[in-house]
């Protein structure tokens, strides 16, 4: 497993629960003709938090720095896809 999944990895049991590597996507998220988002998500699975099942993660550069993006799944957001347009959608709002 890269450095990078298990950063994550890491992200995801300090703030959520023990998380289990299942995949690697890459997400395209284009808004108006634009592309507004493009890397890789990993999909985790979620065990000892009884209201979360499926994580999806990715990180970015920020200021020197990496940020960790954590999205629980939903209902509603239940793909690597919908995750990304669930952040977008967010930025977009502030």
């Amino acid at each position: 497993m890269s450095e990078r999944i298990e950063n994550l990895k890491s992200a995801i049991q300090q703030k959520i629960g023990l998380a289990r590597y299942v995949e690697s996507t890459p997400v395209k998220e284009v808004f108006r003709g634009e592309t507004v988002w493009e890397g890789v998500v990993e999909t985790f699975d979620i065990s000892l938090n009884p209201s979360v099942k499926r994580c999806y993660a990715w990180s970015y550069p920020d200021k020197g720095d990496t940020q960790y993006v954590t999205i629980s799944a939903t209902d509603e957001i239940n793909s690597p896809q919908m995750a990304v347009k669930a952040y977008v959608a967010s930025l977009m709002e502030r």
